[in-house]
């Protein structure tokens, strides 16, 4: 059976595409919005090189040879060229299944009014539950038949929704007492994320707070930053050993 395609989500895909090559999203980038009393300049580093890395991974490899050709090291490629790239990959994966002339030139361009704070309209657009929404809804598009296949669009929507979800996790907070209590302590000592997986607290955690996902607890490394969430149905499979430790997590 074939999927139907979703037009307003084709057209989330045009509008990131829009967003993520301009100057606009150079400014969310480069961002160092904190919550937090203490530096977290590090922390920001990382999530760059985190999202930088993953992009680098999706564009071109014809743009990438002619980078190193040119004597360009493509792990040290200045964000701008990155995300421009990037902004490529989206815009044709959007137009295999929509061309641009049957969606309106407003539909294909992510505007935000004046007034408004970019963050926010970002975030609002393109955090990582409706990343995920996007890339469910391209992997049902997805066909060995297919022009141009989805796999690279995902790859980059994916840690460009991570990316969002774990800034703004890092400017605002969650609603939850306990979650926000948890942060606070490990903000507390910055290499705790600079030396793990940052995005699981802050994106994957995160979120699962904000949707009031069933969680019973979040499960943490002690020494660097790993983590599970715990609920009913994983609660007896996942071990509780010395080098971790549970924070019970109440949504109610």
């Amino acid at each position: 059976m074939t999927t139907e395609i979703n037009i307003s989500l084709i057209e989330k895909l045009y509008q990131l595409s829009s967003l993520i090559g301009s100057k606009r999203f150079l400014r969310v980038f480069n961002q160092n919005t904190s919550l937090f009393s203490n530096d977290l300049s590090s922390l920001f580093v990382k999530l760059r090189k985190d999202l930088s890395f993953q992009l680098i991974q999706v564009i071109s490899y014809d743009y990438k040879r002619g980078f190193r050709e040119n004597g360009g090291d493509v792990y040290a490629m200045p964000a701008d060229l990155l995300l421009k790239q990037t902004s490529l990959i989206l815009k044709a994966c959007a137009e295999q299944f929509v061309p641009a002339l049957k969606i309106a030139a407003s539909k294909r361009k992510f505007v935000v009014n004046r007034q408004d704070d970019l963050f926010s309209a970002v975030y609002t657009n393109f955090n990582y539950s409706n990343s995920i929404m996007l890339i469910k809804h391209l992997s049902e598009l997805d066909t060995p038949c297919t022009t141009y296949r989805t796999h690279d669009a995902r790859q980059a929507i994916a840690a460009i929704g991570v990316f969002i979800e774990s800034l703004n996790t890092l400017s605002n907070r969650t609603g939850n007492s306990e979650f926000d209590t948890m942060l606070d302590e490990l903000m507390s000592n910055v290499d705790y994320f600079v030396n793990g997986y940052p995005h699981d607290v802050l994106a994957y955690d995160a979120d699962a707070i904000r949707r009031k996902k069933e969680v019973l607890s979040i499960q943490l490394r002690k020494d660097y930053c790993s983590s599970w969430l715990i609920n009913a149905s994983n609660i007896n499979e996942i071990t509780l050993g010395d080098d971790s430790r549970r924070i019970p997590i109440n949504l109610t």
